[in-house]
């Protein structure tokens, strides 16, 4: 049998909806509810489900919260299946998968993790998925499996929670389970310790999970310590290559993926903290050696991206931009500037073009379009996965599918900082276009 794990916090809103759509599915399953002191409505929805649905629904009350990882840790210890799925409120699983797991396990004896394809779907808009390299169903190996990671495969298919089966027998027998110290990304330290531990792996090539984002999703408050809760992530993430002879191929990936890691937490600490939270950040990344060593790497290698490169030197040189300086400006963009040597929009760039498009809506790419239009370069639009159907000012955002319905373009440009290699193909998939710039190539020639 297969349990369902469910930590909830004030998700009145969602809660039923997620349980119905449990029980509708043509499936024996336990559903264990984590209600983690909510304040809502929460307690009396899960109760009600509780006493219509007894044989199945099982509601577990705490008397304090304490975060979705040690909730999810409850149900663990709870759970009477042999088999254990973590699901988010808001989110939920396709139709058929939970049939399609048990046929897995009931024709394969040794399986400790089974991973389907998930998919992320913005609320008013399409879904949006992100599949798996693996094109067919099997056992593949932890080193396939990692090697895969930064090949046109993200993280977030491997720290995903919820589109992998665990079983509990496996997770019970080598003591795996959230950890308070990675109160962020703590699913990645889960998975992370749960492929130390095996090789019995298994790839269900099937859409099983499906995260909903929402339009408020974002974190609009300061993540105190995200910074080391997700470098303590990454450390084991480094663990696992090195273990299984992944290291060198694979550096350049982590560098970067810490890198931005560091960017986003001072970003965070300037919009949502106070100057002491930045300045400790600030000083800890500075003066803490394993981060001096990190830097010293990152700005040496030939194989990382030229920004983060540069950023590297930045910190590493202790450049002291006070929280005063840079208090009403992104992080990223006081790097930028220091990359550029100037303030936005004073420097001159030559691009033989005379309207381009960019892909990736993020910081960089709102810096380039300042940096296009004072150079007189038309940007007709970009393209983004996850924001299409918003607008950067007046440019608007479209999915990569709809590219061939744009006005031409003489080029699009690629502002994000690595990836280009599957960008770039996944671009001559879906435009006849022909001309694709990476970001990296205008920071080498400046």
């Amino acid at each position: 049998m297969i349990t369902v794990i469910i930590p909830c916090y004030n998700a009145e809103k969602y809660l039923k909806e997620c349980i119905e759509d449990l029980l509708n599915k043509p499936n024996s399953m336990e559903i264990i509810i984590v209600n983690d002191a909510s304040t809502d409505g929460t307690g009396k929805i899960a109760s009600d489900l509780e006493n219509s649905h007894g044989n199945i629904v099982k509601v577990i009350t705490l008397n304090e919260n304490r975060g979705q990882g040690h909730a999810r840790n409850v149900g663990i210890n709870n759970a009477s299946g042999e088999w254990i799925i973590f699901l988010d409120v808001d989110d939920y699983l396709t139709k058929d998968i939970i049939s399609e797991y048990e046929e897995v396990v009931d024709s394969n004896n040794k399986v400790d993790i089974v991973i389907t394809n998930f998919a992320i779907e913005k609320k008013g808009a399409n879904s949006i998925h992100i599949n798996s390299t693996f094109c067919k169903d099997g056992y593949v190996s932890k080193t396939n499996l990692l090697a895969k990671y930064g090949n046109g495969y993200d993280w977030s298919y491997l720290s995903c929670i919820g589109n992998k089966l665990y079983s509990k027998k496996f997770i019970n027998e080598n003591n795996i389970r959230f950890k308070d110290e990675y109160s962020y990304n703590e699913d990645g330290g889960f998975i992370c310790e749960a492929l130390a531990e095996t090789n019995n792996i298994y790839i269900l090539n099937k859409l099983g999970y499906v995260y909903i984002q929402h339009e408020n999703s974002s974190m609009h408050s300061y993540r105190k310590n995200a910074y080391k809760s997700v470098n303590r992530v990454d450390d084991l993430l480094k663990a696992l290559f090195c273990d299984n002879n992944l290291w060198e191929a694979k550096k350049q990936y982590y560098y970067e993926k810490t890198i931005s890691t560091i960017v986003a937490s001072l970003d965070n600490a300037l919009e949502y903290g106070k100057q002491e939270d930045y300045e400790e950040i600030f000083y800890e990344l500075t003066h803490n050696k394993k981060y001096l060593e990190l830097f010293e790497e990152v700005k040496n290698s030939d194989k990382v991206a030229t920004s983060y490169r540069e950023m590297a030197c930045i910190l590493l040189n202790d450049l002291k931009i006070s929280f005063a300086e840079v208090s009403k400006k992104k992080y990223l963009n006081k790097i930028l500037e220091q990359i550029y040597n100037k303030g936005v929009g004073n420097r001159d760039i030559y691009i033989p073009y005379e309207k381009v498009a960019l892909y990736g809506a993020g910081v960089i790419c709102k810096y380039l379009i300042k940096l296009l239009k004072d150079n007189n370069i038309a940007i007709e639009y970009v393209v983004d996965k996850n924001k299409f159907g918003e607008k950067i000012g007046d440019i608007s955002i479209i999915n990569i599918n709809k590219i061939q319905e744009q006005k031409n373009v003489d080029a699009i440009i690629v502002t994000t900082l690595y990836g280009y290699t599957e960008i770039e193909a996944e671009l001559k998939k879906n435009s006849n276009i022909g001309i694709f710039e990476n970001i990296n190539s205008f920071l080498d020639s400046m």
